[in-house]
């Protein structure tokens, strides 16, 4: 290899199937930092690096220690001129792994700060197709390209796209833009409230900036000016929000709550809300409050499909309202489980509020007054719903022809709650029998001695004999 002929002859050589180390004093000084670019290109543009890294490491040592007295040659750092850069941006297959390698220090490659002031289109350029190559920029260049960042961080777009990159700082955007409310309003609706404590102070007291925060983060009310704090629609807002802590609404209530606003029909609808999303806070409103029939309503339902305080706020809430019927009659109609809880004789022994909760589940004819189980009406509706309600029934009715036929039509297994004369009518053994064939092995023992019933049933449904003891 003749190591005196023109570098772009030399380049083109494979100089790969060569050992040049032991030839190191026939390279003249400029030979020899070409030889080192040529390897910065190797690394980053092709894969060959890693293939031959040991022959290169031993070369740029051995370069070292040859040329170390003349000061001229350093072995592990190369400083990028706007040629090799523009040739590295144009060729390079990883330009992320490019510039960690040009801003980070990494492989020791460098670019001075008089090249760099002078780059300045070029990173506009890159970082418009490259937008993350701005973190590995942006930290080491803030001075140099000062005009350049000012220039990006006042464009709404792009800075929305960093912060989402997490590359920037709120404190890096443009004051126009940290003070325009329309950005601000984005900032929130897409980050939450993550930058809400570097928010200019005057934002506190805005309505609408605060507002917002609320609906995505109840933490937000924190930030908000004292008059804020006492905004009623601002509460209703925190209030309505699910992730809201009760204990915060008991403090805000109790404490910060002005006064006022208990003899405010507001406060019912700002209590209202927060019950709805947190039953417990019934127990935070005022005794007034307490006794308002739609806020008693909707603690009670909300704490009942949650199956969270419901015990509680049944020991809490005004002892006549589950006395009253018209309250009780509402709260069955939107949830039928709380006929349960009735403890009024004269409520359990109403037909109109009996029925509202039978129609949904006839079981909840076993809390009814015994009266009501001896309402053929009331029970047909419970049968019919669930047959198998029938055993909640007085014994008369289990005792009714039509009652039990009806049950069985529902739930074949009715027929075990039926009297034992009726366990031995043909018509309602059929009936069951109809569901499930298995079913006649609940008939009396009287009929399945009786020759001709069972004649009669065998004809049907010859399989009937497997279920015969």
């Amino acid at each position: 290899m003749n190591f005196h002929q023109p570098l772009s002859e030399l380049i083109s050589e494979d100089i790969w199937n060569y050992n040049i180390l032991p030839h190191l004093n026939l390279l003249d000084i400029h030979h020899l930092q070409f030889i080192n670019k040529w390897f910065y290109h190797l690394l980053l543009t092709t894969d060959k690096y890693f293939e031959y890294k040991t022959t290169i490491s031993q070369f740029r040592y051995q370069t070292h220690l040859t040329y170390n007295h003349l000061n001229i040659y350093d072995r592990s750092t190369l400083y990028l001129d706007e040629e090799m850069f523009d040739l590295y941006i144009e060729t390079c297959s990883n330009k992320y792994e490019f510039f960690r390698a040009l801003f980070n220090g990494k492989y020791g490659i460098y670019i001075d700060n008089n090249t760099l002031g002078r780059f300045s289109d070029r990173f506009e350029k890159i970082l418009e197709q490259f937008p993350e190559a701005l973190s590995a920029i942006f930290p080491k260049c803030k001075n140099n390209l000062s005009e350049l960042f000012t220039k990006l961080f006042s464009q709404e777009r792009k800075v929305l796209d960093y912060l989402s990159l997490n590359i920037i700082q709120f404190s890096d955007i443009c004051v126009k833009l940290q003070n325009s409310q329309p950005f601000l309003l984005k900032l929130i609706k897409i980050f939450s409230s993550k930058y809400l404590k570097y928010f200019d102070q005057k934002f506190y007291d805005n309505f609408e900036i605060l507002n917002e925060a609320l609906k995505m983060d109840p933490d937000a009310y924190n930030f908000a000016s004292k008059r804020l704090k006492e905004e009623k629609e601002i509460l209703i807002t925190l209030f309505s929000n699910y992730r809201t802590n009760p204990t915060i609404i008991k403090k805000i209530v109790t404490e910060q709550m002005p006064k006022a606003y208990y003899n405010d029909n507001c406060l019912i609808k700002v209590v209202l809300t927060a019950v709805k999303k947190q039953p417990i806070c019934y127990t935070y409103a005022s005794d007034r409050l307490k006794e308002d029939t739609e806020i008693v309503l909707e603690a009670l339902l909300k704490a009942s499909k949650s199956g969270i305080h419901l015990q509680t706020l049944l020991s809490i809430i005004p002892f006549n309202f589950l006395f009253e019927k018209d309250f009780v009659m509402n709260l069955l109609e939107r949830d039928h489980t709380f006929f349960e809880k009735i403890t009024s004789y004269e409520l359990l022994d109403d037909k109109e509020v009996v029925l509202i909760a039978i129609r949904k589940n006839g079981h909840l004819l076993c809390h009814a007054s015994e009266n009501m189980k001896n309402n053929k009406e009331i029970v047909s509706v419970a049968v019919d719903t669930d047959g198998d309600a029938l055993m909640y029934a007085s014994r008369e009715l289990r005792d009714d022809k039509e009652i039990v036929l009806k049950a069985v039509r529902n739930n074949g297994k009715a027929l075990l709650e039926a009297s034992e004369r009726l366990k031995g009518d043909l018509d309602i053994i059929l009936e069951a029998m109809k569901l499930k064939v298995s079913y006649i092995s609940f008939a009396s023992k009287k009929f399945k001695q009786d020759e001709n019933l069972m004649n009669q049933v065998l004809t049907l449904y010859p399989e009937a004999k497997n279920f015969l003891e």
